[in-house]
């Protein structure tokens, strides 16, 4: 894993086609970081926030556990004060905890995230969200563009009665993601906007 500990803040990290093999923990405030072409293959390769002061992470074509396990690959942890600009763009995840493959967890004034054409598969019976946000203070997110997968039977998270987003979300936008006319949103929060 890529860990930080605390006090250290790392700034203008490039990762370019890295395999990380296990937990990665950010107590420290990262700044500039970009992970481009990356896996986190196993089930047990998550990445938790904590630290405070995290600016410009983002993640570009990169897979995260396609292990079949599920699984909260991205935590954003109640300690993460002041989160922004956090971007998932052309991205491949596994299947979702319960708390989602993405958490905001208590991010306190975390804002401007972008989830941008990323790819999220699904089993049979999975009803958990893809996205998640416990964050009474996340805004100014867009989600927009993303394929929520299908099972094996061609079914889709809301067939099984199942939610792709849920969560705390103020002036947000939401969609289009695919698949059209499909993808459920669950949201609390005031000032959003959703497109089909």
């Amino acid at each position: 894993g890529y860990d930080v500990d605390s006090g250290d803040t790392p700034a203008t990290v490039l990762f370019i086609q890295c395999v990380f093999d296990a937990t990665s923990a950010w107590v420290g405030g990262t700044q500039n970081h970009h992970f481009t072409n990356c896996t986190w293959g196993a089930s047990t390769d998550v990445i938790s926030i904590t630290g405070g002061g995290n600016t410009q992470i983002s993640f570009a074509n990169c897979t995260m556990d396609t292990s079949g396990a599920t699984k909260t690959w991205l935590t954003l942890n109640g300690a993460s004060a002041s989160l922004g600009g956090l971007r998932l763009e052309d991205c491949d995840f596994g299947l979702p905890d319960t708390n989602g493959v993405i958490y905001f967890q208590n991010t306190s004034g975390s804002n401007g995230h972008t989830i941008v054409g990323n790819r999220f598969a699904h089993s049979v019976g999975n009803t958990n969200p893809y996205i998640k946000s416990a964050d009474a203070d996340l805004t100014n997110c867009i989600i927009e563009g993303n394929a929520f997968g299908r099972d094996g039977s061609g079914n889709y998270k809301e067939d099984a009665g199942g939610i792709s987003v849920s969560g705390n979300f103020t002036r947000s936008v939401f969609g289009p993601n695919a698949p059209a006319n499909k993808v459920t949103y669950d949201i609390t929060g005031a000032n959003n906007e959703f497109y089909p």
